[in-house]
């Protein structure tokens, strides 16, 4: 089958990808770029679900297919890494200066055509391979009852590898639990397309003349993925060698580089490495809030409700203090701003998170929960005497509800007109909720209308 098409790499996302490298660098904190990274996960995705489609398993785990995912999403993040920094070591000419963007590219268009094209191309072909493999081999595990053992059978490429040719001229025949098969398999070499069938015939052991020495695994397929659910293992070349070398273990504090390095006894595990995990996750949280924050323009009632309630549950936040939790980094210049906000919610009943800001979308600051109610608030910190009217107006289009954080002394009549007339112009507005001193004033639509309303105001700001 040709598969062309589902290995082409967007143009724009490549070129936005070569941009990013050309102006940032690698940066070791992050370590890859999201776009880029979204693209080879699709690729490699896309091959794990024609695999597994392929194999006409009927059932299979949760358990399972999240491992094979978690394993692609890891697997594309030190795939771009490598590409990445592969063309940032290409940016500074003999001379020490820094190429112009336009002769870079061009040095660095062997790189990409590579990664993006021929190894890509192998990659999603063996992907296929090794999903369809995996997925058997959990229908093998099943049905060992009945038909305990396998049967290496030949390939059917047209070019074969021959590698394996002696374990099936021999018709080597083994109990699913041996331990051969966790050393070789089909599919342990690139595009190697051997299968095996399960029976309950004599077993024929592998060949003992040596006639299958030269048959060790390609590196990064040494695993067998229907046990582990890894497609690719964590000793291909795109991987560290050592957690200490891993972009994702760089920047941290002196105590915690001692600790990795006292601790590199230990066998490396990149599947399951917190470190990576918090990479992952917060690129596929990124992903989600985007679409999230897509949609909630157009949802109200429950639905509006239940999508605030998902962009709680995304694993990007991490705790700032009791019931703070932040999805932005200390380094952004809005932080500080935010936590000060947060921090006067949470003395009202409110547990507060602080939302991220994925590009492209225009998004707010928090959203506040408390006894199961989920509210979005954009932030409008109040320093001065005349912000109010202009700073609730910024708010337009972002959300419908609006967090003052009163940080000066300000008129009460000015206030109430300022707010009264955002809610004439803004037709969506539903809430201002006003930090004032010690107090949080709920400010709501239908209050402004009211004969009554500075007065009411005035009362519940100044007492």
């Amino acid at each position: 089958m040709d598969n062309a098409a589902e290995v082409r790499v967007d143009a724009d996302i490549l070129d936005a990808f070569t941009r990013y490298v050309y102006e940032h660098g690698v940066k070791e904190q992050n370590g890859i770029e999201a776009g880029m990274w979204r693209e080879v996960l699709r690729v490699i995705n896309d091959a794990t679900v024609e695999g597994l489609v392929q194999s006409q398993v009927p059932t299979l785990e949760d358990n399972f297919l999240r491992e094979l995912r978690h394993g692609n999403e890891v697997f594309a993040a030190f795939k771009v890494h490598t590409m990445g920094s592969e063309m940032q070591r290409q940016l500074i000419s003999p001379d020490g200066k820094l190429k112009p963007f336009s002769q870079w590219r061009d040095d660095v268009q062997k790189i990409a055509s590579h990664q993006c094209g021929a190894w890509l191309k192998t990659e999603y072909d063996t992907a296929v391979i090794r999903a369809h493999n995996a997925a058997d081999w959990q229908e093998y595990e099943r049905d060992k009852d009945i038909m305990p053992n396998l049967r290496w059978m030949p390939t059917t490429s047209k070019e074969p590898e021959t590698k394996h040719r002696s374990y099936w001229l021999r018709r080597v025949n083994l109990p699913v639990d041996h331990p051969f098969w966790n050393e070789h398999h089909p599919g342990d070499r690139w595009n190697c397309k051997c299968t095996l069938e399960q029976n309950d015939d004599p077993i024929v052991l592998p060949p003992s003349d040596g006639s299958d020495s030269g048959a060790t695994p390609h590196q990064g397929l040494e695993n067998n993925p229907g046990k582990d659910g890894h497609i690719f293992n964590d000793t291909h070349p795109y991987f560290p060698k050592s957690c200490s070398e891993c972009f994702a273990n760089k920047g941290g504090s002196l105590k915690n580089r001692l600790k990795l390095l006292f601790r590199n006894q230990k066998k490396k595990d990149c599947r399951h490495c917190t470190r990576i995990d918090a990479v992952v996750n917060k690129m596929s949280g990124d992903i989600d809030a985007k679409n999230i924050f897509a949609k909630l323009s157009n949802l109200s009632g429950a639905e509006y409700i239940r999508q605030l309630r998902q962009l709680t549950e995304l694993k990007i936040y991490k705790k700032v203090e009791k019931n703070i939790l932040s999805a932005i980094s200390k380094d952004s210049s809005d932080y500080a701003n935010l936590l000060a906000g947060a921090k006067k919610a949470i003395k009202h009943g409110y547990k507060v998170f602080l939302l991220p800001n994925p590009k492209g979308v225009r998004s707010a600051d928090y959203i506040f929960s408390r006894k199961g109610v989920y509210k979005m608030y954009d932030l409008k910190t109040i320093t001065g005497t005349g912000s109010i009217g202009s700073r609730l107006k910024e708010s337009v289009g972002q959300t419908n509800r609006v967090f003052l954080n009163l940080c000066t002394t300000y008129p009460t009549n000015k206030m109430a007109t300022e707010i009264k007339q955002y809610f004439e112009i803004n037709s969506e507005a539903l809430e201002v909720l006003v930090a004032v001193g010690k107090k949080m004033v709920s400010i709501e639509k239908y209050m402004v209308s009211e004969r009554n309303f500075y007065k009411e105001f005035r009362k519940r700001i100044e007492q």
